[in-house]
């Protein structure tokens, strides 16, 4: 078992290592795919600054850290599609739950599982002082709960605080398996998780972030892009 989990770790040092030395050639072709979005994202990003920072910055000390593990899927958000889909999936997610309706809402991305996800694990533990404004009283229903998810879920100020906990979660949850990590291979870790699930195992999410699947899965036709290394890319070479 120790065996594996230093195959592991070294692993994920040679992938990062190559990230850094390929993310510029990874990324010229990114940005070239997707330039409108990219634009507009910055432009979105430099507009929202002020309170990026002050929301991300009142739970962690590197913000642009933390937004980094989300800007892969920025690149991705329409808002003509986001009006749309959320218009008509959320209806039928507020009345019967995930098992109905389970889709990517708002500038980063989050479906509604991912933040039921964050909130339950926010309980778990303990986190609860901190992230208080992400739970629900008992005195409120499955059905209302919902509908005020897909609310925050649509509002910037939510997300970015729904990704502080997810990044808080992370440090708590791993805490012993990235204790020796540099903060490129701890980034790459983290936006992996992000792109995957927090529900994985520390393992499965390693192996996933040497996987090319972005931006519509591992097994598409399309021309695949691996999120950690653009995800490095913004956190190395973006400055707003």
């Amino acid at each position: 078992m120790k065996l594996f989990f230093l195959w592991l770790n070294v692993a994920l040092i040679i992938h990062v290592n190559r990230s850094i030395a390929q993310v510029n050639n990874g990324a010229e072709d990114f940005l070239q795919k997707y330039a409108q979005s990219y634009q507009e994202t910055l432009a979105f990003l430099k507009e929202n600054k002020t309170l990026t920072q002050k929301i991300l910055c009142a739970y962690h000390k590197d913000w642009r850290f933390v937004l980094a593990l989300a800007f892969p899927e920025m690149i991705r958000y329409n808002e003509t599609q986001n009006f749309y889909e959320t218009a008509s999936l959320s209806l039928l997610y507020i009345r019967w739950g995930t098992d109905y309706a389970n889709f990517s809402v708002g500038r980063l991305q989050m479906k509604p599982s991912f933040a039921e996800i964050v909130e339950q694990e926010i309980i778990k533990y303990n986190l609860i002082p901190q992230y208080k404004a992400l739970l629900f009283s008992k005195n409120i229903s499955a059905t209302e709960q919902r509908q005020i998810r897909i609310q925050r879920l649509n509002d910037w100020k939510f997300q970015l605080l729904y990704l502080a906990a997810f990044v808080s979660l992370i440090e708590k949850k791993f805490a012993l398996y990235l204790q020796n990590y540099s903060v490129l291979q701890k980034l790459t870790f983290c936006a992996s998780a992000y792109n995957l699930g927090l529900q994985y195992s520390a393992e499965i999410i390693e192996r996933w972030a040497t996987t090319a699947a972005f931006p519509y899965g591992k097994n598409s036709r399309t021309c695949r892009y691996n999120y950690t290394q653009i995800a490095l890319f913004f956190y190395q070479n973006i400055h707003f």
